[in-house]
């Protein structure tokens, strides 16, 4: 934290898109000034492959501070397994 901007400037929204369809996703306020979300999944352990589009989800965080938004960009293997980052990016706003 560079304590550039109060706290309370601060207004999280993050969002997870997958198919077409577009989640709102709560947002948790760490102390240290880092935030949680928490992803619901959206593929089974089992059935296809790692790598099946099914699998693949965007996570979008956007602080209310920044120009633009952080998206991540991620496979979910399923509840035992876990989500893998696969890519992230700032796009230009």
């Amino acid at each position: 934290m560079r304590r550039l901007r109060p706290p309370e400037q601060f207004r999280y929204d993050a969002r997870l898109s997958n198919g077409g369809a577009e989640t709102k996703l709560p947002v948790a306020r760490q102390p240290d000034g880092g935030v949680c979300v928490t992803l619901p999944h959206v593929a089974a352990d089992e059935g296809v492959r790692a790598d099946a589009a099914e699998r693949y989800v965007r996570v979008t965080i956007e602080d209310g501070v920044a120009r633009g938004s952080l998206v991540a960009y991620l496979y979910d293997l399923g509840p035992v397994r876990g989500y893998r980052l696969a890519g992230i990016e700032r796009p230009e706003p």
